[in-house]
């Protein structure tokens, strides 16, 4: 319910293994929120993005805001 109230751009960042939430979940909580959105989906990743094979995921998600904040 509080997520049609957000006015600010927001991004998710999401390990696709992740047993918190679904892609799809994502995905309609995404649809609720009347501003821009983006999703970055980490593959073979689960909540603890730190932990997961992509070791340059910091500079990916760091790429991923950058593009998001300028388009």
């Amino acid at each position: 319910q509080h997520l049609g109230a957000l006015r600010t751009p927001t991004c998710f960042v999401h390990g696709a293994t992740d047993p918190f939430a679904t892609r799809e979940e994502l995905e309609a909580a995404r649809a609720l929120i009347p501003a821009r959105t983006a999703l970055l989906e980490v593959p073979s990743t689960g909540h603890d993005l730190s932990r997961g094979p992509d070791r340059a995921i910091g500079e990916r998600i760091a790429a991923f805001f950058q593009e998001f904040v300028s388009g």
